[in-house]
């Protein structure tokens, strides 16, 4: 009852209390894979880095191919190697995310890791063609067009730039950043 519960408020956005509820959960059922899965992958989407690797290196012991939990390991080495300017490390973390996503098309972990890969290495078509994709999965995620907006800015495409901008102002009519 408490996964049923901390799904449904996860779909409603009701973050913290999601989390909470999984939390809990985890803590009563130590092996529940679901509950750590979803800590981790929630951990990850925060930048709560210490609560991902907490929760991620227990989820990989209970279901090591289980896609979610490959994107979070990823997402966590990939940081790491990141940290530690380790070009190598980052492209097989990389390469990781690359293979979620063939099995679990649009997973946004991963998405947005390969995003961030394309974009460090200079890629910045891929970048964009992988941010139109993540944004067929989240239409509404404004920090996906924000994100798409600096690889137009990095591009130097004045014409796409201002496309995107309008196409934010238009969906995002509230939100005074877009508007300045």
């Amino acid at each position: 009852a408490r996964l049923v519960y901390a799904r449904l408020q996860r779909e409603r956005g009701e973050l913290a209390e999601a989390y909470g509820q999984y939390l809990r959960s985890a803590e009563q059922y130590p092996e529940e894979i679901e509950a750590r899965r979803a800590l981790a992958e929630m951990a990850v989407e925060g930048g709560n880095w210490d609560e991902a690797e907490r929760h991620g290196l227990v989820a990989i012991g209970l279901a090591p191919e289980d896609p979610v939990v490959r994107a979070v390991i990823a997402a966590l080495d990939y940081r790491a190697a990141a940290m530690a300017e380790d070009s190598e490390a980052m492209a097989a973390a990389a390469a990781a995310a690359a293979a979620v996503l063939d099995a679990s098309p649009g997973h946004m972990i991963a998405q947005r890791l390969r995003i961030d890969h394309f974009a460090r290495t200079g890629n910045i078509a891929a970048a964009l063609d992988q941010t139109d994709q993540a944004l067929v999965e989240q239409p509404d995620s404004i920090e996906l067009y924000r994100l798409k907006l600096r690889l137009l800015a990095e591009r130097d495409d004045e014409e796409a730039l201002g496309a995107q901008l309008r196409e934010m102002y238009d969906r995002f009519p509230g939100d005074e950043e877009t508007r300045r």
